[in-house]
């Protein structure tokens, strides 16, 4: 996807109307996935990218976390106290930069916020461990979800004080969930969907660059008729993208693993 970046850069410079937004300068840090780390005041090239540099970190954090406690020891009860404290960093360290808004100062916050969101989802994983199998835990979870968010709109909440929670036990109930609404996220069509979405947000922001190129006039205006349009080249490029690029890619990297890589073969139990 940066190499398609890097040709639209280029073709904007050979026609004489170069973009900023594309320095070449930052490529390095693009090609590294670090560009969010705190390198950059601005987001360039393939803004929604920053979520990947963040994500990478994240993978590199991983491991630190995974050897600092018996994870499967630690009670129920404990693994919730430490999903609220990592909620109310969020919202203290949104708050410091005076903003409500989780989409607001990415270039700065967007690392720390990825940081802590992982944390949630591992604790929500641990508790998905504990949990799996009882059908009123993912009740009990809904039912918090749906407080969480209520608790949110009635007081008038900044998203960064709510938000996160109703994610995080929304993600818990979805993933307890034994009944109608996990067969129906279950579905072929829903599966497939998830499994390509990771192309439609790489490709949608480019997509959408020369989609206004091409098709959106000056007065800016798209119509329902464009707009399907637009949804429909994503939608094809997802597929494209999944087949012929994420999936290959997978395929070439899993045959060349390094040999640290590979589980151990534990003997057969005599």
């Amino acid at each position: 996807m940066l190499a398609l970046f890097v040709a639209l850069a280029l073709a904007l410079v050979a026609i004489g109307n170069p973009n900023p937004r594309y320095p070449l300068a930052e490529l390095p840090l693009h090609v590294l996935l670090i560009q969010n780390w705190g390198f950059t005041d601005h987001l360039r090239w393939n803004d929604p990218a920053w979520s990947i540099s963040t994500e990478f970190a994240a993978y590199l954090v991983f491991p630190v976390i995974a050897a600092a406690a018996r994870w499967e020891r630690v009670s129920a009860a404990a693994l919730l106290a430490i999903a609220a404290v990592l909620c109310a960093g969020i919202a203290v360290m949104f708050a410091m930069a005076g903003t409500g808004s989780l989409g607001e100062h990415i270039v700065t916050l967007g690392l720390w916020r990825c940081l802590a969101e992982f944390s949630l989802g591992i604790v929500a994983c641990l508790l998905w461990r504990k949990w799996h199998g009882k059908p009123r835990a993912a009740a009990w979870a809904a039912l918090a979800c749906a407080a969480i968010f209520a608790a949110g709109l009635g007081f008038g909440l900044p998203e960064t004080m709510f938000v996160p929670a109703v994610f995080f036990t929304a993600i818990l109930a979805l993933s307890l969930d034994q009944g109608a609404v996990s067969r129906i996220f279950s579905a072929r069509v829903a599966v497939y969907l998830g499994e390509i979405s990771y192309s439609t947000y790489l490709a949608h922001f480019l997509l959408w660059i020369v989609f206004k190129m091409a098709f959106v006039g000056p007065d800016l205006q798209i119509g329902w008729t464009g707009l399907a349009g637009y949804f429909a080249v994503v939608a094809a490029a997802s597929v494209m993208l999944y087949h012929g690029v994420e999936k290959p890619a997978q395929a070439w990297l899993n045959a060349r693993r390094p040999r640290w890589a590979h589980a151990p073969r534990l003997a057969a139990a005599e």
